[in-house]
């Protein structure tokens, strides 16, 4: 004779399994899940100070494109203490491009230190105007 609820009986085993999953993971004396391994700790995070954000999107083997990343390394060694640079390859993470709304590279997108944009630009520019619009974002 087979029993008509093996469907609920199933799901009640799920969702027990699921809770006691949960419970070992934020059970009782354990306030915080653990941290993250130091190889997916971005660069930024190590920053000892909130600084200002350069990010230099450029696709690689282009003209312009290729200057805008060599002025932004020269930059990023110059400026440690003053802005952080990243470079970007919109090859290799196309979705920046997307969700900054850029049309071309080389592009720069300049960032307060909490994330919010200050201003972006599409082309390039040299270290003069990057370091002016920086000296702008530290003013504000």
């Amino acid at each position: 004779m087979k029993n008509p609820n093996w469907r609920l009986y199933l799901l009640a085993l799920v969702l027990a399994l699921a809770l006691f999953v949960l419970w070992q993971t934020l059970g009782p004396g354990k306030t915080e899940l653990p941290a993250p391994p130091a190889s997916l700790v971005s660069p930024e995070a190590v920053v000892p100070a909130p600084l200002p954000r350069v990010l230099v999107l450029y696709q690689q083997g282009e003209g312009e494109s290729d200057l805008a990343a060599f002025v932004g390394k020269e930059l990023a060694a110059a400026c440690k203490d003053k802005v952080v640079f990243r470079l970007i390859n919109v090859l290799d993470e196309p979705q920046l491009v997307e969700f900054y709304s850029l049309k071309s590279a080389p592009a720069f997108v300049f960032l307060f230190p909490n994330g919010k944009i200050f201003r972006k630009y599409e082309g390039y520019l040299d270290k003069k105007k990057i370091l002016a619009i920086v000296a702008q974002m530290n003013k504000s």
